[in-house]
């Protein structure tokens, strides 16, 4: 595994014992595919770390 594999993970856990995975998911889905979302430029790093949750 690679540490972005674990990172990954490691972030689900978390979110799952607190119970927001599928809040989490949702919302990172939804960012993604909005085309009016201005997050990339914005923040690139953590529009790609949703890429990383939403997959």
């Amino acid at each position: 595994m690679t540490y972005l594999q674990i990172d990954q993970n490691l972030l689900r856990e978390i979110a799952e014992s607190m119970g927001l995975v599928q809040v989490v998911l949702l919302n990172a889905t939804r960012l993604l595919r909005d085309p009016m979302s201005k997050l990339k430029q914005a923040d690139p790093r953590l529009w790609l770390e949703l890429h990383l949750l939403a997959v």
